[in-house]
């Protein structure tokens, strides 16, 4: 069930955020909550660890019960990983994953390929060397929710680009 594909209705605001990071990104269906579109949430904080806590901060506080949080490189999940256990917060990786658990999911962008999440959480995006092709697959792999995090001092162009009708406000980007 957690990693069923639905394929009911289109996330139009979803799409239309990745369409405009890459134009001819292919749009992918998933299901949204109640019919509802929700807009992708974007964040600027100030270090990793603020990036860090923050993941964790929207899995409490949006009671995410199956969620994957997706990182660039393996050197992000250890990262990650390392902070979970100091922290004693349960998190599953591609070693011990468990596809019916409620557990968090940590996984590479490649690794979540064709895995689909109610809310996917995005920390550590970068500009440099990042293909924005992967980004936008992963980022439709997210059936409810979309939560990008990035450093307020890196903010990567292909973010800072996107008009702000087409994310959430809130506390995200009020930097911008």
């Amino acid at each position: 069930e957690n990693y069923q594909m639905h394929t009911s209705y289109t996330n139009k605001s979803l799409n239309q955020f990745c369409d405009f990071i890459l134009p001819k990104a292919n749009p992918m269906i998933i299901k949204a909550k109640n019919n509802c579109y929700n807009k992708p949430h974007l964040f600027c904080v100030n270090t990793i660890k603020d990036q860090i806590d923050k993941t964790f901060d929207i899995i409490e506080k949006n009671n995410c019960d199956n969620v994957g949080i997706l990182v660039p490189t393996n050197s992000d999940i250890e990262i990650i990983s390392t902070y979970a256990k100091e922290k004693k917060i349960i998190i599953e990786t591609s070693d011990t994953l468990n596809p019916f658990s409620n557990i968090p999911k940590l996984l590479t962008y490649h690794a979540a390929r064709g895995i689909h999440f109610d809310e996917v959480i995005m920390p550590f995006l970068k500009e440099e060397t990042q293909d924005l092709e992967l980004i936008c697959r992963t980022m439709k792999g997210c059936r409810y929710q979309l939560f990008l995090i990035c450093s307020v001092k890196k903010i990567p162009s292909w973010i800072s680009n996107i008009p702000k009708e087409l994310y959430s406000d809130g506390d995200s980007f009020d930097v911008l």
